[in-house]
């Protein structure tokens, strides 16, 4: 027995999430710990970053509020543009008024 989830079976657990810690160590042949381990870390990591994107009813990716503030902040700041994609960004004209 190894010691170390492999990249496929660490794909196979977070696709299978349904099964129980003794059912996903069945199916790799693997120790029970080593699967438990592998989600208790993956929650702490889930803890540690914020949901800045989520999913809605249509599985498409949206933009939370936390993601539009931290994001309108750096590119006020100018740390997240690159010298590339500084023509890229779209910045609205305030002198010019709506019809």
């Amino acid at each position: 027995m190894q010691n170390q989830l492999s990249k496929a079976e660490k794909f196979f657990i977070d696709k299978n999430m349904h099964l129980t810690v003794k059912q996903l160590a069945k199916e790799l042949n693997i120790k029970a710990s080593l699967v438990k381990y592998y989600l208790e870390e993956k929650e702490k990591e889930k803890e540690k970053v914020p949901d800045l994107f989520q999913r809605d009813k249509h599985n498409s990716t949206v933009m939370t509020a936390a993601q539009s503030s931290l994001g309108d902040e750096l590119v006020q700041n100018g740390s997240v543009i690159s010298e590339k994609h500084k023509n890229s960004i779209y910045v609205p004209n305030p002198d010019k008024s709506s019809k």
